[in-house]
């Protein structure tokens, strides 16, 4: 075989691989938007006749975890995907996208509560207040773990952490927005 054959078989061969990997990319760009999706209608169903205001809406999302993974800028890393608010009064939660790709994990949505009416805490010098805001995340996969739903990690050591998201664990992440 000349130089030249063995040259175009590698072109073909990477270019396959190249489309292959960007198939793998957008399957996983769908399976991110559908179980997002998905947990947006869960969450709505759980907080139904609680007076917790849901509003969910598509956003494009601009994610840069697409790029590092292919090795440069790609249009895949634009799509659109639902953001979650909760809104109680003034305390407000948000569920919005971060990344697809991430070390050890696929697809991470952070969930934010922000409770501004938090009173000053008793009895702890090292901390003036409570804090206002609780951060969770959420994870499509994690590691070998692989569930139908999400997993749930307290972005602080808790009795909540790298959790599959049942109800109770989600009524227990936001407690703060009661």
């Amino acid at each position: 075989m000349s130089a030249k054959d063995v040259f175009f078989k590698n072109v073909i061969r990477n270019n396959e691989a190249q489309r292959s990997h960007e198939e793998r990319i957008k399957e996983d760009i769908r399976q991110f938007q559908s179980k997002t999706a998905a947990l947006s209608q869960q969450i709505q169903r759980w907080l139904e006749g609680s007076g917790i205001e849901v509003i969910v809406w598509k956003t494009e999302f601009y994610d840069k975890s697409i790029s590092r993974v292919l090795g440069g800028s790609t249009l895949l890393q634009r799509y659109s995907i639902d953001n979650i608010v909760l809104k109680n009064g003034t305390k407000s939660a948000k569920l919005l996208p971060r990344n697809l790709y991430g070390p050890g994990f696929k697809g991470r949505l952070a969930l934010v509560i922000n409770n501004p009416s938090v009173a000053p805490a008793k009895y702890n010098i090292f901390l003036l207040f409570k804090p206002k805001r609780h951060k969770f995340s959420l994870y499509m996969q994690r590691g070998n773990r692989n569930p139908e739903g999400w997993i749930l990690s307290r972005d602080k050591q808790s009795s909540v952490n790298n959790v599959v998201l049942t109800e109770d664990y989600f009524f227990q992440a936001i407690r703060a927005l009661a």
